[in-house]
């Protein structure tokens, strides 16, 4: 039975319904017990209650309010520990369908996308800085809080919320159930944002670190060739038993052979550009990496050989 469309959004987006109602219920549920075990917190608006556990399962924390009895410190630790991680889970999948809109997005667009998105694609480092720009605009607008209403103090508010460092100088009040939804989706989307950040500048960051490192261990690197997983070891000798020759041979052509599979690549995805502007149809031809190789390691076999490289290719 074929899998209509219906069913397969449904599939993909219903755990993820499921687990972004569980935390509702669980921020909410836990409002509710602190004003059963707190007679402090039991003074305070529930909707400023709803936004302290959601401050507190994000590790926010701004401390405007906080538990003041054994029984519901002791909650806060239970409460912690299990809500901590539902909302990181939460956050980071939220993260990752936002990176697949985006270049679904731009592949609906008929976008000059210059290589496939895989599935750890991240988004542009432009695109986030300009989504944060539009952030800030729109809680500046919208939202008022402890401090005055100064665009470097409404950004300095976000920042300090949406890395969760929550100093307590500055703290959003929620009032009513509209500010209250709004103050949180506004939260969350920006703690998406600080994340997708971090990790984009995190990619940079390792770039940096390896930079002018010789690669080492390549030869236990595990890549998919011919349909199987192998070692870069393996793959050696199956080239080697391919074209007769040492694997010191194969590794004084292979320095070129990056440059063969790139420009095959580029001469594959030419060809399909061109097939979709005149809507035709042809054939797919499937290449081998080594079709245009015309066993360039025969100028070898007319070389002395060392005495290793003998015993090499006797083995």
């Amino acid at each position: 039975m074929k899998e209509t469309q219906t069913t397969r959004m449904l599939r993909v987006f219903l755990p993820q319904l499921v687990i972004v109602t569980l935390l509702i219920i669980y921020v909410i549920t836990g409002a509710y017990v602190y004003t059963l075990i707190d007679p402090k917190l039991a003074k305070e608006n529930f909707t400023d209650l709803v936004l302290f556990t959601f401050s507190t399962i994000t590790t926010i924390g701004y401390g405007n309010i906080s538990p003041s009895t054994e029984a519901a410190q002791l909650f806060t630790v239970a409460f912690g520990i299990l809500g901590i991680p539902l909302a990181l889970l939460t956050l980071a999948n939220m993260g990752k369908y936002l990176t697949k809109s985006y270049w679904m997005i731009l592949v609906c667009l008929g976008k000059n996308i210059p290589r496939r998105p895989t599935g750890d694609a991240k988004l542009p480092l432009k695109t986030i800085i300009f989504l944060f720009f539009v952030t800030f605009i729109f809680g500046a607008v919208l939202f008022h809080h402890t401090g005055r209403k100064i665009t470097m103090d409404d950004i300095y508010f976000s920042i300090i919320s949406f890395a969760t460092v929550g100093f307590g100088d500055k703290f959003p009040k929620a009032g009513s159930t509209v500010r209250l939804i709004s103050m949180i989706i506004y939260l969350t989307w920006g703690m998406i944002l600080t994340a997708t950040l971090f990790s984009v500048l995190s990619g940079y960051l390792r770039k940096v670190h390896y930079l002018g490192r010789r690669f080492r261990g390549a030869r236990d690197v595990h890549v998919w060739f011919g349909g199987k997983s192998m070692k870069i070891s393996q793959l050696l000798e199956v080239v080697s038993a391919e074209f007769n020759a040492s694997p010191r041979q194969v590794g004084r052509v292979l320095h070129d052979l990056d440059n063969l599979i790139t420009t095959a690549i580029s001469e594959n995805e030419a060809k399909a550009k061109l097939n979709a502007q005149l809507h035709m149809q042809l054939p797919h031809e499937t290449h081998s990496p080594f079709s245009k190789i015309k066993n360039p390691l025969l100028m070898f076999n007319n070389q002395p050989r060392s005495e290793n490289e003998e015993e090499e290719a006797e083995l």
